[in-house]
């Protein structure tokens, strides 16, 4: 995907789909600070969770978890407090679509990377966030299948079928995402990863090979990139490029539903932000009523090449 700007390589616009509209039905906020017990002893993060206002609790809603909370969040200053430049722009993107069934009704879970300390603003320190992110295991999900969707599902009437669960990061909160997913199939059905992180930082580069040895997951994953992402000629292992390239090709080869688009962009949201409109509207094209599905033109599982 060459960028629209030879002056700005790797820079995006953003579309109509990524700003708020008059008349567009908007969702609400809840907003809590989570102490983990058992997985994280001690360690604290800020939680929201986003409903949209097409929400019916009589009818079972899609859930999205959303590691980094705070860049994804942003676009919405929801509390006078999070005039920050926006990224992803999520909260408004899902109104958006919403507004014009082109997403299932989805109520969406943002966690910020957790620390021992909050400070001033509220804003934890990402003093764990590669531990709880990069660290291949089992050990992120059980956080939040233990100490975070319990009191979600607790509140709102989620679905329980992996289909309608879907779970999204960026670097290495796109590494953790598929990690999760790639361990609890029957827990989570849709991975979204943006300039995921599987190099060697914890040991992430092995799941290109993870994936070709592995029995195929019933997963569906839309993965994005830029030919600028962390290139690391000498050591390729910890070439972010690479690697989610070998990624891709490895899912491809596999006989995964997924989808890769590739631009010039550094790393960062300056790709994967705009396009989260597309992004997640593929994601979730297969939970569309049949008549709207059948109206939208198939995406296809492709690479933009560099």
């Amino acid at each position: 995907m060459p960028s629209p700007n030879p002056n700005a390589i790797g820079e995006y616009p953003y579309g109509a789909d990524s700003v708020v509209h008059d008349g567009v039905p908007q969702g609400t906020f809840e907003k809590f600070t989570h102490t983990s017990i058992e997985v994280y002893p001690g360690v604290m993060r800020r939680v929201w969770i986003y409903v949209p206002a097409q929400y019916d609790p009589k009818v079972p809603a899609c859930l999205m978890v959303v590691q980094d909370g705070v860049m994804q969040y942003a676009g919405r200053v929801a509390d006078g407090t999070m005039g920050i430049t926006p990224e992803y722009r999520v909260p408004t993107v899902i109104d958006n679509l919403l507004a014009r069934k082109e997403l299932p009704v989805i109520i969406s879970v943002f966690l910020d990377s957790g620390s021992t300390t909050l400070g001033d603003t509220g804003r934890p320190a990402k003093q764990n966030r590669s531990i709880e992110y990069d660290t291949v295991s089992d050990t992120y999900y059980q956080f939040l299948s233990k100490e975070i969707l319990p009191i979600v599902e607790k509140k709102y009437n989620i679905r329980k079928d992996p289909a309608g669960r879907a779970i999204i990061g960026i670097s290495s909160g796109g590494i953790c995402a598929f990690n999760v997913a790639f361990n609890h199939p029957d827990q989570f059905g849709k991975v979204l990863s943006d300039v995921g992180s599987f190099t060697g930082i914890r040991g992430g580069d092995v799941y290109p090979s993870l994936v070709q040895g592995a029995d195929k997951k019933p997963i569906k994953v839309f993965m994005s990139d830029g030919t600028n992402d962390n290139r690391r000629d000498a050591t390729p292992k910890s070439d972010w490029y690479l690697q989610n390239k070998a990624m891709y090709e490895a899912l491809r080869d596999k006989g995964y539903e997924v989808r890769y688009v590739l631009g010039e962009n550094i790393h960062g949201s300056k790709l994967g932000g705009p396009i989260f409109p597309d992004s997640v509207k593929w994601l979730w094209s297969d939970q569309l009523p049949k008549a709207d599905a059948a109206a939208k033109p198939a995406a296809s599982s492709a690479a933009a090449k560099p």
